[in-house]
């Protein structure tokens, strides 16, 4: 529910308020030492690496079908194919980004398909739970997840916004269904509060610079600083939503037959 309305409120503030376009819009100018013709090519690599990351999903299936892990394959179906669905229909206007003023490109590009399908992949590995998967893997995963989100806005091909609810919107599809499916994560419980925890406050606290950000430019304060921190506190909610929906998810159970 948190993920929901937190993907909810971004969007009415980000997108349908003049304020908030102009907070996107400014967060594509941030960090321009970052954006340099070596630091674009690098970031490149957020074009092929969520296909890496289905396709590591997509072996993790393949084991699950062996072991007949029915529940692991509805599960990851059920949330693969509505981030795939979202993520191209709020984009193809089933989520209107209104003309507000000339703020960079007029297009809609919220949320970010690539952070979603992204976070999403790691998701349904970790519910697959191969034998070849291990705490030391998922936080590399979750590494290459925020460098996606990271590359999508310092390449300019998304806003501040847009990375955030391509988290949010996975967040919210994937706590609901392993709630839905009985499957409550388990072990490590208190690793795996302390982790949730820093997760929560890195949200919290980004989406507190965001809103004090968002108030100094509507002032018509125009200082680098507070630009770099709009794509510095982007980054960090990005990095708290995927701790915390990582950190809560668990293997589905298993059914075996025969």
């Amino acid at each position: 529910m948190a993920f929901a309305v937190g993907f909810v409120i971004l969007y009415v503030t980000a997108i349908l308020t003049p304020q908030g376009q102009q907070w996107d819009a400014v967060s594509l100018g941030a960090f321009p030492w970052l954006r340099s013709d070596g630091w674009l090519s690098l970031y490149e690599a957020r074009e092929w690496l969520p296909f890496v990351l289905l396709a590591m999903a997509a072996v993790a299936g393949i084991e699950s079908v062996i072991h007949r892990q029915w529940i692991a394959m509805v599960t990851v179906g059920c949330l693969l194919l509505p981030t795939a669905l979202a993520s191209s229909t709020f984009k193809g206007g089933l989520l209107p980004r209104p003309d507000l003023g000339d703020f960079a490109y007029n297009y809609q590009t919220f949320p970010s398909g690539h952070t979603a399908m992204s976070l999403a992949a790691v998701v349904a590995i970790i519910w697959f739970g191969p034998r070849w998967l291990n705490p030391a893997l998922i936080v590399l995963l979750g590494m290459i997840v925020w460098f996606v989100a990271a590359a999508s806005l310092l390449s300019y091909a998304h806003r501040a916004s847009d990375i955030i609810g391509g988290a949010l919107l996975v967040g919210a599809f994937a706590c609901a269904i392993s709630a839905m499916a009985g499957m409550p994560p388990t072990g490590r419980a208190g690793a795996r509060k302390m982790w949730t925890w820093v997760g929560i406050l890195g949200i919290a606290a980004s989406a507190t610079f965001l809103g004090i950000e968002q108030a100094v430019l509507v002032g018509g304060v125009d200082v680098p600083l507070f630009i770099d921190a709009i794509a510095l506190s982007a980054v960090v909610a990005v990095g708290g939503v995927v701790m915390v929906v990582l950190t809560n998810q668990h293997p589905a159970k298993t059914t075996e037959s025969g």
